[in-house]
């Protein structure tokens, strides 16, 4: 069985990877907290470490390459001794469009999650993680004060603040299931880039408005001694059209409504009961036809480092 399902795997990387990759979004909470099935400690069972921090380079990239991401994080995790553990990620992000030789960078949206388990009976177990996302900026960067503002994909936040929660399961051995919801509680972005061919007359914009997200997770895993893998799909769903708020009422982005599938692959190695390297690929299958939050990517490399004291 186990063979046939290492097979299964081998048969749907291969095809995935010949499909051209249209864009991946994530809004934030694709590998926060408990949902991120590779998240295991560094610790020895014979010991135990109440911090450990991820030092990361998210590098990604979209449209042939003409825009391009570099994401340096730091990520903090105290653990205590139940295991439940609080997480904090904190991102310096750097964006270019190589097109117009255009370039930002700027401390990206913080998240911050608590995040535990609960049992429904002896031997079944839900992880479970909640916080929020929070951005510390407008998102109305542009070239010039007065000047019209940059698109989304090189500011360096959403202009939100947002509700993270997410569910984790493992119905058998090798597998796991997630789900979660992104929720924008506060929306305080300024970006009018997609009303600017539009400014007549009196019109103004609060700002440009996201819609909630919602995520299904599917990823096999598999560990031997300090060695571990994982590999699935990761289905995101943008729940509704995102729009703009303007005097003459809502103008919404048509086909911002919709489903991008991603396939994942990670894998990690701990070399000692501190120090713990991982590297994860990941690329989309299908994509919605427009992703306004600029958080469309054709594909991700992440290389992370962790240390545990």
């Amino acid at each position: 069985m186990f063979i046939r399902s290492i097979l299964c795997a081998v048969v749907l990387f291969f095809t995935v990877t010949i499909i051209h990759a249209q864009g991946c979004s994530d809004a934030g909470f694709c590998t926060a907290g408990n949902f991120n099935a590779l998240h295991v400690s560094t610790a020895a069972k014979s010991s135990f470490h109440k911090n450990e921090f991820d030092l990361l380079f998210n590098y990604g990239s979209h449209n042939k390459k003409r825009e391009e991401f570099f994401q340096p994080q730091l990520n903090w995790r105290h653990i205590r001794n139940n295991g439940s553990f609080v997480e904090l990620r904190l991102p310096l992000n750097h964006a270019t469009d190589n097109i117009n030789s255009i370039s930002t960078t700027g401390i990206g949206d913080i998240t911050a999650t608590y995040n535990s388990k609960f049992l429904v009976k002896h031997n079944t177990r839900f992880d479970y993680s909640i916080g929020f996302r929070i951005s510390f900026t407008e998102a109305g960067k542009a070239a010039a004060k007065g000047s019209n503002s940059y698109p989304m994909f090189l500011q360096n936040g959403l202009g939100t603040t947002d509700l993270i929660a997410v569910v984790n399961y493992d119905p058998v051995k090798y597998l796991s299931i997630g789900t979660g919801i992104q929720l924008p509680l506060i929306q305080y972005n300024r970006n009018k880039q997609f009303l600017q061919p539009l400014f007549i007359g009196n019109l103004t914009s609060d700002g440009y408005r996201r819609n909630p997200d919602a995520l299904l997770k599917l990823t096999g895993h598999y560990q031997t001694g300090k060695f571990k893998l994982n590999a699935g799909l990761l289905s995101i769903f943008h729940l509704a059209n995102d729009y703009y708020t303007s005097s003459l009422g809502k103008y919404k982005i048509q086909d911002s409504k919709g489903t991008t599938i991603n396939w994942t692959a990670d894998c990690s190695y701990a070399f000692s009961g501190k120090w713990m390297l991982n590297l994860l690929y990941a690329e989309p299958i299908v994509t919605r036809k427009s992703i306004p939050d600029g958080l469309a990517r054709s594909r991700i490399i992440v290389p992370k480092i962790t240390f545990a004291f």
